[in-house]
């Protein structure tokens, strides 16, 4: 199975479909996001620190590891 197109596709798919069109939905948004230079420069680094760490995690729950990162639960 593949991402859709065009997400409206996904209204006639049953609760499976839907939920392993989701899980590669995910997959997706995590590679593309992790591979942003931007994001590669906050994973490497070693001297920044945040008050507060927001991360949507509905279907992205890769981005959960900048709480770790920066220390914060």
């Amino acid at each position: 199975m593949t991402v859709p197109a065009n997400m409206f596709e996904m209204q006639s798919y049953d609760h499976f479909e839907l939920a392993l069109s989701l899980w590669f939905v995910g997959e997706s948004v995590c590679h593309y996001v992790l591979q942003q230079e931007s994001i590669q420069k906050h994973i490497h680094s070693t001297d920044l620190y945040f008050d507060v760490v927001i991360v949507e995690s509905f279907v992205s729950e890769c981005l959960l590891g900048f709480a770790h990162k920066f220390k914060h639960s």
